[in-house]
């Protein structure tokens, strides 16, 4: 049954959280490379040193985002007497 709302739902969430991932992953491989060209330039190793900063931090937000979204359509559904949308 993939025709119904809750599992339309959850499979256009989990598709905009994988294009996230990959959107930090590329970050965090744009902030490696940086860091490795920077040739010892202090300015150039700091601002790589941010994007691999900030890069990680939004993979780990994707991945919390994630388990969040897993949990409610797993829960809620048991709560209303439903059937969960995610089996674990």
């Amino acid at each position: 049954d993939t025709t119904d709302i809750p599992t339309i739902v959850t499979n256009i969430i989990n598709l905009i959280l994988g294009f996230l991932a990959l959107i930090a992953i590329v970050i965090v491989l744009i902030g490696g490379f940086e860091w490795m060209t920077a040739g010892g330039n202090d300015d150039k190793v700091k601002t790589a040193q941010k994007r691999l900063k900030y890069g990680l931090i939004g993979l780990v937000i994707v991945f919390v985002a994630y388990g969040v979204v897993t949990y409610v359509m797993t829960t809620i559904p048991d709560l209303v007497g439903g059937n969960p949308v995610i089996t674990p």
